[in-house]
């Protein structure tokens, strides 16, 4: 990454991590939805 003279990172460095951070946070939150969804259909195969 390019730094430029004032000790911050360059828009698009900042940018991009928020873009990458974003993505992970909606995958993590994608995984705990499916994950409920899926308790029902578990607990009936395994008798539980």
């Amino acid at each position: 990454m390019h730094n430029n003279n004032n000790g911050y990172p360059s828009n698009l460095a900042a940018w991009t991590t928020v873009a990458i951070l974003m993505v992970a946070y909606v995958l993590s939150f994608i995984d705990r939805q499916i994950l409920n969804l899926l308790v029902g259909p578990i607990r009936r195969d395994l008798a539980i």
